[in-house]
């Protein structure tokens, strides 16, 4: 139950474009451009500036967007307070995150919740960190599920479970079966490095630093923002890698990838699910904050 205007007004006001706005919503540009249009004839008033680069909001476009925003809000309330009160728990959900949490940790969350609340949707998006804080922000997303922390302070976060990152390389390597392998060894073999697009570090980064590793030292013969690849090229012996354990479970499990021993402490991360309100607004996004905080994940190995 909503005003389909007014959400689609809103998305060209966050996205900032037409043709984004459009993508989001699953309509034409041009079905957008006369919807925005049929507003201002029913307003007798401009709403958007269009002679910029991005799409911005005249002053009576900015006053219109905010109340806008608060009949939405309340239509979505409304609709909820109806469900919750025939004690049914039902509607969309929309989540953000990044890939390894989207592969390995959301299909057994969403899977038992699913039993539990039959009736709720999801819209699961792979995105990167950057644009989760704008998702979060436009309450586009109801939760982000990261390995990395976001910047705001003005988000909450669930810790969900630990992630270990480890150092991998293919069957039969000649470090294999060793306690230790120690920083100059390792350093003359040849790496396949996991690292974001862009200047943030990587997350091997830290795994490096735990066993004394400047990484710059390493023999890099590879870069990649994708495990799955990186997990590949150490199959065909390309070079050593350090992912997660969630991404490589199942290669290890079936002996196509082994862990190599790289320090005696297990070097950690944390999965944290967070969204911008303390309580979410709508029932199934509350049943879903409790359904996580009491669930136990299956972790590999």
């Amino acid at each position: 139950m909503e005003d389909h205007k007014l959400d689609v007004f809103c998305a060209v006001i966050e996205y900032e474009s037409f043709s984004r706005a459009a993508e989001a919503k699953f309509l034409t540009q041009s079905a957008i451009s006369h919807l925005i249009k049929g507003l201002e004839t029913d307003l007798e008033t401009q709403l958007i500036y269009r002679h910029t680069r991005a799409i911005k909001p005249t002053p009576a476009g900015l006053v219109f967007y905010k109340r806008a925003k608060k009949i939405l809000s309340g239509y979505k309330r409304l609709t909820e307070d109806i469900h919750e009160l025939l004690h049914q728990v039902k509607g969309h959900l929309h989540i953000g995150a990044d890939a390894t949490a989207a592969n390995y940790l959301l299909p057994q969350l969403i899977y038992q919740f699913k039993i539990a609340y039959h009736e709720v949707t999801f819209h699961v998006w792979i995105i990167d960190q950057g644009k989760m804080v704008t998702e979060l922000n436009n309450a586009a997303i109801d939760f982000a599920i990261t390995m990395e922390k976001l910047p705001e302070k003005i988000f909450f976060e669930e810790e969900l479970v630990e992630d270990e990152m480890v150092l991998i390389g293919p069957e039969n390597h000649p470090l294999a079966g060793k306690d230790r392998n120690l920083p100059m060894e390792l350093c003359t073999h040849p790496f396949v490095l996991v690292a974001p697009r862009g200047d943030r570090p990587g997350f091997a980064d830290n795994f490096f630093y735990n066993i004394g590793i400047d990484h710059k030292s390493l023999n890099i013969v590879m870069v990649t923002d994708s495990q799955n690849l990186a997990i590949k090229m150490v199959k065909y012996g390309i070079g050593l890698s350090v992912v997660s354990k969630w991404a490589v479970f199942k290669d290890v499990r079936e002996g196509a990838v082994i862990i190599l021993n790289a320090s005696q402490d297990n070097i950690l991360r944390k999965f944290n699910m967070i969204r911008l309100e303390k309580i979410p607004i709508t029932a199934a996004a509350r049943a879903f904050l409790k359904f996580t905080q009491n669930y136990s994940f299956f972790v590999p190995f």
